[in-house]
């Protein structure tokens, strides 16, 4: 009759998951990089709505947040976490840490832009940044990257990981990257600089699905995914 039972709580992200589920078996993707991965939610979100199998590598430079991460990845052998922040440089940089720890950023918050009430910094730490080129061979020698898809989700930050991963981004298949249209932290990169640069890099629109909006319903930020030409079927 062309009825589906489905859970609320998954109603809000199913055309995201479902998207995704064509793409990870069109593009036969095997292993995911999650970059900016605060406690594992994108992780939850693949292996619970998506369906996605295969390996998960996710980063994240908060220390006490790492701590929570690592800890949940011991119940999934196919997930590893990695204490870093990646970008477009190899050393250390200080890591704002607001009062929700998902809205951790290298950039200040946006006076001027959207008001989020937990977005304010509560500390300050050094954390160890690495180009994605500078790593991808050791992580080759832990763990498998097969047919990789790369999900960048680090508040602002996103193009210069891009910029930090020049001969890895050959090998990507898919990318998503969480994109700006009202920036909530100074000196963002717009929505339309982000994909002008991606484009140049070979990559084409697959989708685009809302993050949030602000009080007037106004797009502030979302998810953008990224095809690879070289691999289009």
């Amino acid at each position: 009759m062309g009825i589906e039972i489905i859970p609320s709580w998954r109603l809000g992200r199913l055309p995201f998951a479902t998207h995704l589920q064509r793409l990870f078996s069109k593009y036969e993707i095997g292993s995911v990089l999650d970059v900016g991965a605060n406690r594992g939610q994108f992780r939850d979100f693949l292996r619970y709505e998506v369906g996605f199998t295969g390996t998960i590598i996710s980063f994240e430079p908060v220390r006490e947040v790492f701590s929570e991460l690592e800890t949940r990845t011991r119940h999934d052998p196919l997930w590893k976490a990695i204490n870093l922040a990646l970008g477009s440089i190899d050393g250390q940089m200080p890591i704002n840490v607001m009062a929700a720890t998902e809205f951790a950023s290298f950039l200040e918050p946006n006076l001027d832009g959207p008001k989020y009430k937990d977005n304010h910094i509560v500390a300050t730490e050094s954390v160890a940044v690495r180009r994605l080129d500078s790593i991808v061979e050791e992580l080759r020698d832990q763990i498998a990257l097969d047919k990789p898809y790369l999900k960048l989700d680090t508040q602002g930050y996103d193009l210069s990981v891009i910029k930090g991963a020049e001969s890895f981004l050959a090998s990507v298949r898919g990318l998503q990257t969480e994109m700006s249209v009202l920036p909530i932290y100074q000196g963002m990169p717009t929505f339309e600089e982000a994909v002008s640069l991606l484009r140049k890099k070979g990559f084409d629109i697959s989708a685009m699905f809302p993050v949030c909006e602000d009080s007037r319903m106004r797009l502030v930020e979302f998810d953008c995914v990224m095809l690879n030409r070289s691999y289009l079927t």
